[in-house]
């Protein structure tokens, strides 16, 4: 009965996943003709809360992720993000070797493997300090990016 139980759960869980997959797919697509149009091109930013048990796709964060650059070894691959306070964040990356770069919010983090702007809502930017690390420090952030 417990197998049972665990065989639907990861099958819940994988039937999700692939959900999310072929929903970022459709949205890079989109992206993807769009600029074709134009002759221009970019990156597709897929963002994700991580809970103890799952990793779920995240619509409508307050932050917003604009990739300028980034490394070829990085594209695809689970990125963390963790608020350090309401004025700075940090990058943590696997890959060959553990990499993190520390940020401030609405202003560009440039290294050799990146360039990135995170940035809030101006009004949510005048917003209490408690507040939010309330609402946002308690969750763990993950976003991955496509090159379209």
């Amino acid at each position: 009965m417990t197998f049972l139980l665990c065989l639907l759960l990861a099958c819940m869980t994988s039937c999700s996943e692939a959900r999310e997959q072929r929903d970022d797919r459709q949205e890079i697509e989109r992206c993807t003709d769009s600029l074709a149009a134009a002759g221009e091109h970019g990156y597709y930013v897929a963002n994700y809360l991580v809970g103890r048990f799952k990793t779920s796709r995240a619509k409508g964060l307050p932050f917003e992720i604009l990739v300028k650059r980034l490394d070829e070894q990085l594209l695809e691959k689970p990125l963390g993000l963790r608020f350090i306070d309401s004025a700075y964040y940090a990058i943590d990356c696997d890959g060959a070797s553990l990499l993190s770069y520390d940020g401030e919010f609405n202003e560009v983090l440039s290294t050799d493997e990146m360039e990135v702007l995170i940035s809030w809502p101006e009004n949510l930017m005048q917003g209490n300090a408690a507040t939010f690390q309330q609402r946002y420090q308690t969750f763990d952030y993950e976003f991955v990016v496509y090159k379209y």
